[in-house]
Formats: C-alpha cells, sequence, structure tokens
C-alpha cells in the first residue's frame, strides 16, 4: 500500500492568526505563571511572603535581605525587609517614595520621625518612618526614599 501525503494551502491571514493565537496564550501562559508566583513577595500586615507574624518559620530565607527576629516560642515576632522585591498589594516597598505612600494610605497612615538621643537629649533626626497597620516604612536617611520594611505585631511597638 503506498502512503499519500496530502497537502493543504492555508492562506497568508489566516497562517497570521494562528500565530498570533500561539503567541498570546505564550503570553497568557507567562503571566500567569508570573502572578501565581507574587505572593512570595508580597508585604501585608501580617507577614512578608509566606513568613507570617505570630507562625513558626515554614521555609529558609536569604538572610542578606530578610531579618527576623522571633519569640521563646519560635514564633515570628518581625520582619525586617531591606529588599525591592518585596512589594505590597499596592506596588509599594524599598525604594518606594515615602510621599506616594502617604499619598496611597491617606488617613490610614501614622508619621514619626527616627531621632537620635542621648539619655533624654535629642541629638538630631536620622530618618523618617510611615506606620500603615502593622507595616512600617522607614526612611533611615532622609531622602524621602523607603529604605527598609518592617513588618511587625502592633503591640510590639
Amino acid at each position: 500500500m503506498e502512503e499519500m501525503l496530502i497537502q493543504v494551502k492555508v492562506p497568508v491571514h489566516k497562517q497570521l492568526i494562528m500565530y498570533k493565537e500561539k503567541i498570546y496564550l505564550l503570553l497568557f501562559c507567562f503571566f500567569s505563571f508570573i502572578a501565581c508566583k507574587q505572593p512570595e513577595l508580597l508585604i501585608s500586615d501580617k507577614g512578608a511572603g509566606n513568613i507570617m507574624i505570630n507562625e513558626s518559620l515554614k521555609s529558609t530565607y536569604d538572610d542578606n535581605i530578610i531579618d527576623i527576629k522571633t519569640d521563646a516560642n519560635k514564633l515570628v515576632v518581625s520582619i525586617i525587609l531591606s529588599s525591592s522585591k518585596f512589594k505590597t498589594k499596592e506596588g509599594l516597598g524599598v525604594g518606594s517614595e515615602m510621599t506616594t505612600i502617604k499619598e496611597v494610605y491617606q488617613e490610614n497612615v501614622v508619621e514619626n520621625d527616627i531621632n537620635m538621643s542621648k539619655g533624654s537629649m535629642n541629638i538630631g533626626d536620622i530618618g523618617d518612618v510611615l506606620i500603615v497597620e502593622n507595616i512600617s516604612f522607614i526612611d533611615n536617611n532622609n531622602d524621602g526614599i523607603v529604605d527598609l520594611v518592617w513588618v511587625v505585631k502592633k503591640e510590639d511597638f
């Protein structure tokens, strides 16, 4: 038995449509993958990524960009982030402008200065902190840019 090969010519415009559909599918898969990875880098008032306040550590972390303090029961009480990879759902974190944080959170922001003192004498202002819920955005050199993000239980302030 002889095999017959049948060739079908597809018009160019249909080839382009099929090509576009493949590109759209590829882009959809790519962005879906990125969206699925985002929670690992999300800052919330409950924690950062998969590290949560009042819970034990469930995974390893890079101590060059995250500083974690635990209590006697080994529960997380404080997370300090120095990486711009971590962001709030509004896209704010290390590297954000302090004015943008004030604009985004408006009346929910508590603003404080970071002062250096000796005893009861104030020596100088070394930075600012904007507090939203359990998240503190810290500018430790007065340049108007967030240098650290600190997630901590309110009662630990």
